[in-house]
């Protein structure tokens, strides 16, 4: 499974510290959802389906050995003996910190024999394949190694696969004999079982580097949610290395698939270090790793299983029937003598036995048959009911916070496509919608707003993009008609430079943005703030005014303003004709800023508490503010309902992830090139 390997190390445990602020953001990710992304998306790291250039050539991709490249995966292995595949990244990282996410399958025998396994590398040669997992030996940079099978017969803590991580700097060794355990970052315990075989779902895992603490997690269930599988601080890797993924198969194999990669650069305010130099020269090493332990060599692996035991049935079958009719044969030669008149009973007697010995050796022949046919219809039951266990939980939580920047879309070289993409993705109703807009940024975010809904739903439900049907209540709030009969909740908002999406496991769900820097005509706060008073309670109009600086009364104002906003999305009220009616009940000792997670607010409507509600308030970035309100009746599978100090903060989610499933139901003439023509005549607003 997947190891990670250490360099440069000098102590074999971790001493107890204070958690760092990168392990504190680490362990905030367990339990989140895979589908919450963090960072900026990066293109030109990632591999999204469908592959365009199938057959041997993805953009930005370098595709060795064994590897084949279908519309829908990268092969790097298949089940079969002695192969080795890797794909590698042509373009270098030169993001500090960052985020590698896979979506792999790895399928083959039924038995307790397969391998070998598969690693992720971020090392400063690419394109070079070699004895681990696929990869070089003596790499420089970090290996993180997803082994399937055991080869080392010492005193293992573990059982496979497992999922181990070694940092080099170029002298370390790799011993397969050892599983890697003489180079383990970390120690002897920092890893983790990982049974990803043979799921009918994806497998997923995520390598995160931030802070100088590398973090390893996986989906493995199908939960869709992350699960800590490592955590170890104090490792240094430089800037300007290359990612790959490489397997390998030796005696044993089995197919190796990766669905899908996304890289995210992330932010973190680091603290420089007196002498550090720039960061491309720093020399990979890490301050832990595993204690030796003895090797015991290991014997060949027994290949008997099932198979073998009924080639054994046979075999004895054929030398009692055989030796049984030489005798026989020897007996019958002596019929003639008359000194033998007592063999014929003799011969008949053992003709009878030998009748019954084979009888009996043929119905064993059939008994194993039999119960080894038996054995393997259960076991695909047991798989089976497992399977659809499993697919019952799937999607359990469905709270998400995901923006878009309009900006980030327009910025990328492959916005045409991606456009074009979209544009006939979306229904002909929506695409009249879109086509009646006055700016760029209006038609994109109208565009943009469809696909999330779309995408959700798809991701949540499963039912195929083209299936998927949406229709709109008396006041325009969008609900889903297909897939019918639906527990969980959607909404979509747009403001600035942001389109932001919020879901929830419960129906009734609202969200807004607010851009705070908004432009208001030349007016003071006070007399903006007097200019929208109807739409304010008294006591919000008290707060707002009350504040000691126009950057404050205003930020206030567009809080409330999104609070209200929200709220009323949730309601599915649309507009009340008289706001003054709904008075939100703010707590001014929690700091209200960007990076805040807030939810003591409340809300009073004709002055009575409105308690079946639950607001979190926080930030897009430093310059829109954001408000969902969804239901407090949870049930028992939502995160929030596991974890009522949960923190869920609004994912930059990139233009293109939304195609990502995205199928054709409004084809236009010219594969939408019209239609992109018409769009780019539209004048820009400014941001």
């Amino acid at each position: 499974m997947w190891r990670i390997l250490l360099l440069g190390v000098v102590t074999a445990q971790q001493p107890s510290a204070s958690p760092t602020a990168a392990e504190v953001l680490a362990q905030a990710i367990e339990g989140t959802s895979v589908h919450e992304f963090r960072g900026y998306y990066k293109r030109e790291h990632s591999l999204t389906r469908p592959y365009q250039g199938a057959g041997m050539e993805i953009p930005f991709w370098n595709i060795q050995g064994s590897s084949m490249v279908t519309s829908q995966q990268v092969r790097l292995t298949a089940d079969e003996q002695s192969r080795q595949g890797a794909i590698w990244n042509m373009q270098p990282v030169w993001s500090r910190d960052w985020e590698f996410q896979v979506s792999f399958k790895v399928t083959g025998s039924t038995g307790d024999l397969f391998g070998d396994g598969f690693a992720i590398w971020y090392v400063s040669e690419p394109n070079q394949m070699g004895p681990v997992f696929g990869g070089k030996d003596y790499f420089r940079g970090l290996g993180v190694f997803l082994d399937t099978y055991s080869n080392h017969n010492g005193p293992h803590s573990h059982a496979h696969p497992y999922i181990s991580a070694m940092v080099s700097d170029g002298s370390l060794h790799y011993d397969h004999d050892k599983d890697g355990t003489h180079t383990q970052l970390g120690g002897e315990h920092t890893g983790c079982e990982a049974k990803f075989r043979n799921k009918e779902h994806e497998t997923q895992v995520l390598v995160r580097y931030v802070g100088d603490t590398l973090s390893i997690f996986t989906d493995i269930a199908g939960k869709f949610e992350w699960k800590l599988c490592l955590s170890v601080n104090n490792v240094q890797l430089p800037t300007g290395y290359y990612f790959g993924i490489s397997a390998a198969t030796g005696d044993l194999s089995d197919n190796h698939d990766i669905i899908g990669v996304k890289m995210f650069e992330q932010e973190f305010a680091h603290v420089d270090r007196v002498g550090e130099g720039d960061r491309k020269d720093v020399v990979p090493r890490a301050e832990f790793y595993a204690a030796p332990r003895d090797h015991v060599d290991s014997p060949p692996p027994s290949k008997l299983g099932w198979f073998g035991t009924i080639v054994l049935v046979i075999v004895g079958i054929v030398v009692v029937v055989g030796v049984l009719g030489f005798g026989i044969y020897l007996l019958l030669s002596g019929l003639g003598s008359p000194n033998m008149p007592h063999m014929q009973i003799y011969v008949d007697e053992l003709e009878k036995a030998r009748k019954e010995v084979f009888t009996t050796e043929v119905q064993s022949f059939h008994l194993v048959r039999h119960t080894f046919k038996a054995i393997q219809t259960r076991r695909a039951h047991a798989a089976r009911r497992t399977s659809l266990h499993l697919s019952s939980m799937t999607n359990e939580c469905r709270c998400n916070r995901w923006v878009v920047s309009i900006q980030k879309a327009f910025e990328s070289d492959q916005f045409e496509n991606h456009y074009r993409k979209a544009i006939q993705s979306i229904t002909p109703e929506d695409f009249g919608d879109v086509a009646k807009k006055q700016h760029r940024e209006d038609a994109l975010q109208c565009i943009i707003g469809r696909l999330l809904l779309r995408h959700a739903t798809h991701l949540f439900t499963g039912t195929p993009w083209s299936e998927i049907e949406f229709a709109r209540t008396a006041k325009g709030k969008p609900y889903l008609v297909n897939p019918a009969n639906t527990t969980f909740g959607l909404n979509v908002t747009h403001q600035g430079d942001y389109v932001g999406f919020a879901s929830s496991c419960t129906s009734k769900v609202g969200v807004d943005l607010m851009r705070l820097d908004k432009e208001r005509a030349g007016k003071t706060a006070d007399e903006y703030i007097n200019s929208m008073a109807k739409s304010a309670s008294p006591d919000e109009l008290r707060t707002m005014r009350g504040q000691p600086t126009e950057a404050m009364k205003m930020t206030m104002f567009y809080r409330y303003w999104c609070l209200k906003e929200a709220y009323l999305k949730a309601t599915g009220d649309g507009i009340l004709d008289d706001l003054s009616r709904v008075n939100f009940q703010v707590n001014m000792s929690d700091r209200y800023r960007p990076g805040c997670f807030v939810t003591s607010t409340t809300v009073l409507l004709d002055e009575k508490l409105q308690d079946q509600w639950i607001f979190e308030e926080t930030f897009a970035d430093a310059n829109h503010a954001a408000a969902v309100c969804k239901e407090k009746a949870l049930p028992r599978g939502c995160i929030f309902r596991k974890d009522p100090e949960a923190k869920m903060f609004f994912s930059k989610v990139p233009f293109e992830s939304l195609l990502e499933h995205a199928v054709v139901l409004n084809p236009l003439p010219g594969d939408g090139l019209e239609a992109y023509e018409e769009f780019i005549k539209k004048p820009r607003k400014t941001f």
